[in-house]
């Protein structure tokens, strides 16, 4: 298991809710005894175990290491989910012929 024990304000974490977004967040305070905050969780100190210090035990939501492939692992995750939404948004009268074979071929792999 990864530690944050050199951890420094300024450093890139990779902030996993509970409910599974994942977010890119920047440590913004470094405790005495090595607890750490950042910009995009409110108000909760995360451990050197990436868990949130003194949290809730049920509570999932956790800190990992910054890494450029778990980033774009992130950024294609949601444009597919995003292509999945919109498609299940999208009603019979918004789509013409060709765009509808189109996506057919698409989803085809053609």
């Amino acid at each position: 298991m990864a530690t944050f024990d050199n951890i420094k304000v300024g450093d890139k974490v990779i902030y996993t809710s509970a409910w599974g977004n994942d977010v890119v967040a920047t440590v913004t305070r470094v405790t005495g005894a090595g607890n750490f905050a950042t910009d995009k969780t409110y108000k909760t100190l995360w451990n050197k175990y990436g868990r949130p210090y003194g949290g809730d035990r049920w509570d999932t939501s956790r800190v990992i290491e910054y890494s450029e492939e778990y980033v774009k692992a992130i950024t294609e995750s949601r444009i597919i989910a995003k292509a999945v939404d919109m498609m299940r948004r999208c009603s019979k009268s918004d789509l013409t012929v060709d765009q509808a074979k189109a996506i057919i071929d698409i989803l085809e792999n053609k």
